[in-house]
């Protein structure tokens, strides 16, 4: 009876530290529950929250959330395991979390015999009349992407993005592909993580998808998604933006949507049958 009054004063003591001070930082490991493993680039923040991160290559995370969230959940997700959402005092608590892998169901798209066409979608660079914009202290978990419309059957074979420059020596971001529900990205659609390194620091920077298989019937959104916080004031990444379109942000895992009157030169080589 008496161990059991402690440990309900320790957990007290500790939530009472908690709300004592602006913010708590939390910190965990995911761990894969079939192998044991620790899990990559897990999305992890609050739904509808500017609050979330990405955990690192060796599955953990740190997050530092207000008092005013407190009462909130956090959700974990990643491409082929099933989403978790957990009250924050867990993380006060327990410092790791396993996640179950769930079957993801493909469905099957008959390609035609006939010879398919090569066409572009999304915002090619234009000839004049475009803009730049500057990207700075960049969170874990941030997108940026573009609504893509398709007429038919359409294989997505290359994904491309043009930069002006980056302040920084390596790159490492996810390609998502999200169907759509009420004009907003809704569900992550691709089967497996599309996860691109670069050195480029100036131009074109382009990856082949060709082994992913992936197919699309309906309009969908595509978005590149900052696997690592870069948190330098004084380096930037500078995109070109067509004047006139539209582009579509997120701080960072798990948060809103926002809608920006440029165009980010995101675009794809595909082939329409």
């Amino acid at each position: 009876m008496l161990q059991k009054k402690v440990k309900i004063l320790i957990i007290t003591l500790m939530l009472f530290s908690v709300n004592f001070y602006a913010q708590v930082k939390l910190k965990g490991t995911l761990i894969n529950s079939n192998t044991g493993l620790p899990l990559r680039y897990v999305n992890v923040g609050i739904v509808s929250k500017d609050v979330g991160t990405v955990t690192n290559q060796y599955g953990e995370f740190n997050l530092e959330v207000e008092n005013q969230y407190l009462n909130d959940s956090i959700t974990l997700s990643m491409i082929g395991f099933s989403t978790q959402k957990l009250p924050i005092e867990y993380f006060v608590l327990k410092d790791s979390v396993f996640l179950d892998q769930k079957f993801i169901n493909i469905k099957d798209l008959i390609v035609n015999n006939k010879k398919g066409q090569e066409i572009f979608l999304g915002n090619e660079r234009p000839d004049f009349m475009y803009a730049t914009v500057s990207l700075k202290l960049i969170e874990a978990g941030n997108e940026i992407g573009i609504f893509v419309d398709v007429d038919k059957q359409t294989e997505i074979y290359k994904f491309n993005l043009l930069i002006v420059k980056s302040d920084y020596d390596r790159l490492k971001f996810r390609i998502n592909f999200y169907d759509l529900k009420d004009k907003i990205p809704n569900k992550r659609i691709n089967s497996e993580n599309i996860i691109v390194e670069t050195t480029i620091k100036e131009g074109l920077i382009s990856f082949d998808l060709k082994d992913y298989a992936i197919y699309m019937k309906e309009n969908f959104f595509v978005s590149i998604e900052s696997l690592e916080e870069l948190w330098d004031d004084n380096k930037e990444i500078i995109v070109v933006g067509k004047i006139g379109g539209k582009s579509y942000s997120r701080l960072t895992s798990q948060s809103d949507w926002i809608t920006y009157k440029l165009g980010v030169c995101i675009f794809l080589n595909a082939i329409e049958y």
